[in-house]
């Protein structure tokens, strides 16, 4: 009950403001007496304080100081008897009440104290039973609504109803805008007013439980296109409060749901990587329960991560992965598999030499962002196409040799159809067998560098690179053409070879694959 309210009162028919209207709306929460000078310094605010100027008769400037104590206290109203002890109350006291906006009522001479307390405290506890009643209306009418499978826009519109005014839900968890005027949810980004913008505009509700961050529930006024302030919403909180409730029930329940699918449809997309299951059959009816179609065929993509970790400094790589990934591809499938991520992809776009492109270069500008956005280095690898989902296993491979191979290339994205002999070189486990091919072919121009200080490896990698064209490799190098031919010959008198022999030249481009491995 606030002060406006308490001079509504049939009772109190007799009462008058004569000061403070502008803090009509404090609100009272308990009725006490002053009934010594210091009686104000244990109040807490929220009383309405009643007073016959007893002690206060040979020094007015002392219910100035208690009325200066009390507006800093917050205590909501002072009521005076006057004629007894004082006549009147000066007019600097009315200046300074109003200044302070602290609420002084006049009270009736023959009105007993204990007729206003008791009144008042009535008043405050039937009004304090209305609330209660209220809210466990308002907590039966939500809970059943989730127990009853409400989705969250029907808890929106129910909210909405009760506050006669529009309502929004952004959904930072799961990245969805939700509003009462439209069962339609949306991604976030799609929402007719940035999260940063709205937040700013309107009166918002932050949905949060243990440090795990919800989303924000907005309430609109679209009847005067402006925010509502929180004071004129009266039960209007209540609601708020329970309908926010139920929301982070309808979240958690939303987490745990995807949490168990996620579950199951990790176990079938491990199981088709692994190539577990027994039969095509068995594959189709597994995927017709999450709706996959993958008819169009599928490539498998890799993603390894440099630090073998994808939790750095409590920042989820992988989610922020997944999500850029699903952004990108909607239709995709994907999994954790140990520090790999793997994603099944089916090609939006035919034919496959045109997927391809556009796959390699979003899959790079993906890398980028998070290379810059957690200063971590990625290495994905694409398998081949497959035709049809129960080769996933094959595609699976090939991606995983590809990332495996890039990452010694020190290439972010590699594709298995474009590795040429690195995809054989890569299968060779005979550490003997290689080293006596490097021994034979490079190992007298490692040594030179070596001892020499000189840089005729990476000469020879230029040149190899550059199908041994001279003019080329010395542009590449930003050196003069007969500094280049020098060390053409240079390198060719250091390997005691003939570089013009192709046979030699294929020796020397093995041998600096195989040193790019790491071989």
């Amino acid at each position: 009950m606030n002060v406006a309210q308490l001079l509504r009162i049939p009772e109190f028919r007799d009462f008058r403001l004569i000061a403070g209207v502008e803090g009509a709306q404090r609100e009272i929460t308990a009725v006490n007496v002053i009934d010594s000078p210091d009686s104000h310094t244990f109040f807490r605010g929220g009383e309405f304080l009643l007073t016959n100027t007893y002690i206060m008769r040979d020094d007015i400037s002392l219910l100035k100081d208690i009325t200066v104590s009390c507006a800093n206290i917050g205590v909501a109203a002072i009521g005076i008897k006057l004629a007894r002890f004082i006549q009147e109350l000066p007019e600097d006291y009315i200046v300074l009440a109003n200044e302070l906006q602290l609420p002084v009522i006049l009270l009736p001479v023959e009105l007993p104290f204990e007729t206003v307390i008791s009144r008042v405290y009535i008043e405050i506890v039937n009004s304090q039973f209305i609330r209660l009643e209220y809210s466990e209306r308002i907590h039966s009418s939500f809970t059943q609504l989730v127990l009853q499978g409400g989705s969250t826009y029907q808890i929106l519109f129910n909210l909405s109803e009760l506050l006669e005014r529009d309502v929004c839900y952004y959904d930072t968890y799961f990245e969805l805008y939700y509003d009462c005027r439209t069962s339609q949810r949306v991604p976030i980004e799609q929402a007719p007013m940035p999260i940063e913008k709205a937040l700013e505009r309107y009166p918002h509700y932050l949905l949060e439980v243990s440090g795990i961050q919800y989303g924000f529930l907005l309430v609109l006024d679209e009847r005067r296109g402006e925010s509502v302030s929180k004071e004129h919403m009266e039960y209007g909180e209540i609601a708020i409060q329970h309908a926010s409730t139920v929301l982070k029930l309808n979240c958690q329940k939303e987490i745990s749901n995807q949490q168990i699918e996620a579950k199951h449809r990790d176990e079938f997309i491990q199981g088709l990587l692994l190539n577990a299951f027994s039969s095509e059959e068995a594959i189709d009816a597994r995927k017709r329960i999450y709706g996959w179609d993958f008819t169009k065929g599928l490539v498998a993509v890799v993603m390894n991560c440099e630090e073998n970790t994808w939790d750095l400094n409590g920042c989820d790589v992988d989610t922020s992965l997944f999500r850029r990934m699903k952004h990108a591809y909607p239709q995709c499938m994907y999994t954790k598999l140990g520090a790999q991520l793997v994603f099944l992809i089916e090609p939006p776009v035919q034919p496959l030499s045109r997927f391809l492109p556009i796959l390699q270069q979003s899959l790079s500008e993906i890398m980028g962002g998070i290379r810059r956005d957690y200063s971590l280095s990625l290495y994905v690898g694409i398998g081949s196409y497959q035709p049809v989902l129960h080769q996933a296993h094959l595609s699976y491979r090939e991606a995983q040799t590809a990332a495996q191979i890039g990452r010694k290339l020190g290439q972010p994205v590699s594709c298995y159809d474009e590795l040429g002999v690195y995809r054989l070189l890569s299968q060779i486990h005979d550490d003997q067998c290689i080293a006596e091919f490097l021994n034979k072919h490079i190992r007298k121009l490692l040594d030179h560098d070596a001892s020499h200080n000189s840089e005729y490896l990476r000469t020879l990698q230029e040149l190899i690179r550059n199908d041994w064209n001279l003019q080329k490799t010395a542009e590449t190098l930003y050196i003069h053409y007969n500094t280049i031919k020098n060390r053409y010959y240079k390198i060719g008198e250091i390997l005691e070879e003939d570089l013009h022999d192709p046979n030699v030249k294929m020796n020397l481009a093995i041998s600096v694959k195989l040193l790019q491995l790491g071989q």
